[in-house]
């Protein structure tokens, strides 16, 4: 008689395109995640110094902090 017992798997889709009938959770579950993981200290310390050594106003850092940030992602 053949063993038909399976071990669970964690993902069994890998990287590849998952069916809405596997998916489970919501998006909003995924922001801790994502914020996290774009939240960098470096970008922030880079920031600041635009009024410290670049002479700029902190509205024209701002802007240059968006810009930068927008600029920079893929």
């Amino acid at each position: 008689m053949p063993d038909t017992h399976v071990a669970p798997m964690l993902e069994k889709h890998t990287i590849g395109f998952v069916p809405e009938s596997d998916r489970h959770g919501k998006v909003r579950d995924l922001f801790t995640l994502w914020f996290g993981g774009n939240l960098a200290p470096l970008p922030i310390v880079t920031g600041a110094l635009g009024p410290s050594l670049f002479g700029l106003s902190l509205w024209w850092s701002l802007v240059a902090f968006v810009v930068g940030h927008l600029a920079g992602a893929p």
